[in-house]
């Protein structure tokens, strides 16, 4: 479908996504783990434990001196090495495996036949509660100074970023992802710890993900710390900075985020497309772009398009709508026999 030789025609449009298949890349893909605790490695590596040896052992040096001239007797206040952490790591999630998420820790070390054999054999209770006190991620220090600069996280920030930095690097996601948010449960004292009355954790610490859509892997996170103090010269929508911070590692990788309707507005998609991907999801009924329309029929599908966006008003029954926002999707296709967008 030729007319002249500087233009040509397709008879299929063109896939606004590139195709990408999820791929291990990095070490992970010199080095292809057989075991699980080599994945575990890959992630959480030699450098990481390395330093939280080194800032566990100041701590331990400093609690030891409460103890005294007891502490040639007290064992259990002994420097920790690498070999002893990835044991301690194991005994924090054993747990989990075990289904143990609210029993109390001393029946764990239980000796009577009600505890579990792996713990008191791979070191004792007063030990593990030390090291539980004394586990340390950063310089002390330098802490406060840290925090009065503006890194709110600073108690993890070090080993939080190299976590995500071995995540990007290894792993290569496909052309679908996701983004959300979520709580995690959590206590104890924290100063960013959040109150959302609707989550079935109802205090914790909420964390910002972008995941692959299709193996649900962790690419991008990061910790909400309270209020953004940073410059926003453009004064664009907390939801909206949230994405564009997530995004960095796959900007002008022409790959399509999905979000809920908490993220989603035509500021998210136009922003996205600068940075070279497309976005769907449900957008919320108040958003300014659009004027609520309330008479329609049950099953009925609407659609509206502009040179960049689609969006969608479905309603499932009567007075219940669905509105969806795309700028992936250019079509009005339905499905017939069940009357839904396709």
């Amino acid at each position: 479908m030729v007319q002249n030789t500087s233009c040509f025609w397709q008879t299929r449009a063109e896939n606004k996504i590139r195709s990408k298949i999820p791929a291990v890349i990095g070490d992970a893909y010199r080095n292809k783990p057989s075991k699980p605790v080599d994945s575990w490695n890959l992630l959480f590596g030699e450098h990481i434990l390395d330093i939280v040896v080194e800032h566990t052992n100041v701590r331990i040096t400093e609690m030891a001196a409460f103890y005294g001239d007891q502490v040639l007797s007290c064992q259990f206040t002994n420097h920790i090495e690498k070999t002893e952490l990835k044991a301690f790591i194991g005994l924090i999630l054993l747990p989990g495996a075990f289904k143990s998420h609210n029993e109390d820790v001393s029946s764990l070390w239980a000796t009577n036949l009600t505890g579990r054999d792996i713990f008191h054999v791979t070191m004792t209770l007063k030990r593990f509660c030390f090291l539980c006190s004394a586990l340390r991620f950063d310089d002390s220090s330098t802490r406060a100074d840290r925090i009065q600069n503006g890194d709110k996280l600073a108690p993890i920030a070090e080993l939080f970023n190299l976590m995500i930095v071995n995540s990007q690097s290894n792993y290569s996601c496909g052309e679908y992802m996701t983004i959300d948010g979520m709580l995690v449960g959590f206590k104890g004292r924290c100063r960013y710890k959040m109150y959302m009355p609707n989550k079935p954790n109802k205090y914790g610490l909420k964390i910002m993900c972008l995941c692959d859509a299709k193996t649900h892997y962790l690419l991008n996170v990061f910790i909400y710390a309270g209020k953004d103090t940073s410059p926003n010269p453009r004064k664009l929508a907390v939801p909206t900075l949230n994405v564009l911070q997530l995004v960095q590692p796959i900007i002008n990788s022409n790959r399509n985020i999905t979000g809920d309707n908490w993220f989603s507005s035509i500021e998210l998609v136009k922003e996205l497309k600068k940075c070279g991907l497309t976005y769907t999801g449900t957008l919320r009924k108040n958003k300014r772009e659009f004027l609520p329309n309330k008479d329609r029929s049950a099953l009925s599908t609407m659609f509206g398009f502009t040179k960049d966006l689609t969006i969608l008003s479905y309603v499932p029954k009567k007075r219940k709508s669905v509105i969806m926002l795309s700028s992936l999707h250019h079509s009005d296709e339905i499905i017939q026999n069940e009357k839904t967008p396709s």
